[in-house]
């Protein structure tokens, strides 16, 4: 994956935007968590390997490229005149990225490599809402 070709494809997409709609208020929100399988087999590994409940924060199974990506979007995107919120700040830690919001399948964060749950939208909606809604 290219960030340059990325930062370039963007900034054509916000050149057009505001041509459109010059008052605009522009927030680009960055990429979440992505985990390098399916969450659930990677917590159902994880069972398996330590024999006990993953934490709610880890790094194992976690995609370390997209904390690259954030910290280059988050470097870059402002200088393009529009607002950037890290989803990956609000989802992670320093132990890792948030796997559950509670006990059980159903509380899960993500469905796969990059769409969050439910529980997991509502929880980065509760964390970055009050950016977007001013």
């Amino acid at each position: 994956h290219d960030k340059k070709l990325a930062i370039d494809t963007l900034s054509l997409t916000i050149k057009k935007i505001k041509e459109a709609s010059p008052d605009s208020r522009i927030i680009f929100i960055g990429p979440v968590p992505e985990w390098n399988a399916n969450l659930v087999k990677i917590i159902s590994n994880y069972l398996s390997e330590f024999k006990k409940t993953p934490p709610l924060y880890m790094t194992y199974g976690l995609n370390s490229e997209i904390s690259e990506w954030d910290s280059y979007f988050s470097n870059n995107v402002p200088k393009m005149g529009i607002e950037y919120i890290s989803a990956y700040k609000a989802l992670c830690n320093e132990s890792g990225c948030l796997t559950r919001v509670g006990n059980g399948p159903d509380f899960i964060t993500a469905v796969d490599w990059g769409h969050l749950t439910k529980p997991g939208s509502d929880f980065l909606f509760n964390k970055i809402g009050n950016k977007i809604i001013k």
